[in-house]
C-alpha cells in the first residue's frame, strides 16, 4: 500500500508529501518521518503505520490530540482514501494507492 498526505491550507497548500516507509511518526522533534515545528505538535505526536492492506494511524498521546475527519482518535484507526487527517493546526487529505504510483 502506498500512501501520501496532501496539506489542505496554508503555504504549502497543495503540495504531496510521499510517505515511502512502512512506519511513518510524525512530530516536532528531530528523527520523525515527518517533522513539523509547531508547539502544539507533540515531540512524537502520531505514527502511521502501513501493510500491504492497511494504513494505521496511532496518537502517541499528544497533549492536543490527532484527529481523523474530525474525530478525536483513541485507538488505532485503519485510514481511508479522502480521510482528513487533523495534527495540531494541520490538515492532510490522505491518498492511498493499492499500487505503486507511476514516476
Amino acid at each position: 500500500m502506498y500512501f501520501r498526505l496532501k496539506i489542505l491550507q496554508g503555504l504549502n497548500e497543495g503540495k504531496e508529501i510521499a510517505i515511502r516507509t512502512t512506519q511513518c511518526v510524525i512530530g516536532r522533534e528531530e528523527g520523525c518521518d515527518l517533522r513539523i515545528n509547531n508547539d502544539s505538535i507533540g515531540h512524537k505526536h502520531c505514527v502511521i503505520v502501513s501493510s500491504k492492506s492497511e494504513s494505521v494511524i496511532r496518537d502517541l498521546n499528544s497533549r492536543d490530540g490527532t484527529f481523523v475527519n474530525d474525530q478525536r482518535i483513541a485507538r488505532d484507526v485503519v485510514l481511508l482514501n479522502g480521510d482528513i487527517l487533523k495534527v495540531g493546526p494541520y490538515l492532510f487529505k490522505v491518498i492511498i494507492e493499492r499500487t505503486r504510483p507511476k514516476a
